[in-house]
């Protein structure tokens, strides 16, 4: 937990220096903003040894209305995620015990349309949908497999699919127009990775669940 709550600090510092033109309060115009959110990671498939894990992440978005109630967000979001290991796999003769943790690095791009259903000089809430791309920099397998009384560590970098695309659906709400909050959900419409070391006798392959809660401010 200490390398995740390393790289987090890493990525609020990067959000932290990034600047962007001031839009005049109480005005529904274009503008930038800083996010920051925490991220519970899970998977669709594989379910019997990949387990819920931390992560977040940090950026900016463009913010683009339309109309009087929709409006365009997109994003560009540097993320820390993990996916805990914690079960067994193989038939009942050989059946082995995975204990450690999945970890990646990447870039996010989330695309959404958005449709504001209240309105006012202090507070605007809306709910909104679309797609999300991940860009995967670097992705580490460190765990303990036992199996009959042996016990082997594997510690290694892996391959991921290098892209991958989640589609997801939200709710925001804006205080005085520069503060937000969000809550979000992401399900996975293709594999970020396949792993051959954790199922015993077959290839694992991972889709993304992941629930979101964040802040920010707007400019």
């Amino acid at each position: 937990m200490s390398h995740f709550f390393r790289s987090f600090i890493v990525l609020i510092a990067l959000a932290a220096g990034m600047t962007a033109q001031a839009a005049e309060p109480h005005t529904d115009s274009a503008h930038f903003g800083v996010r920051a959110s925490f991220d519970y990671n899970n998977t669709t498939s594989c379910t019997n040894v990949v387990k819920a894990g931390p992560g977040a992440s940090v950026g900016a978005i463009y913010y683009a209305p339309f109309g009087k109630i929709t409006y365009f967000n997109m994003g560009l979001m540097f993320f820390y995620d993990t996916f805990n290991y914690d079960g067994y796999t193989g038939e009942d003769v050989s059946l082995a015990h995975i204990d450690g943790y999945l970890s990646m690095l990447g870039l996010k791009l989330p695309l959404q349309l958005g449709v504001k259903y209240y309105q006012s000089d202090k507070i605007s809430a809306s709910v909104y949908t679309g797609p999300q791309f991940y860009y995967n920099f670097s992705m580490r397998s460190k765990f303990t497999r036992l199996r009959a009384g042996d016990t082997e560590e594997i510690d290694r970098t892996i391959n991921s699919a290098g892209m991958d695309l989640g589609w997801g659906i939200g709710a925001a709400v804006e205080i005085h127009r520069h503060w937000h909050v969000h809550v979000e959900y992401n399900i996975g419409l293709n594999d970020f990775t396949s792993l051959n070391d954790i199922e015993i006798g077959k290839l694992g392959q991972l889709k993304r669940s992941e629930l979101s809660v964040g802040i920010g401010y707007n400019f």
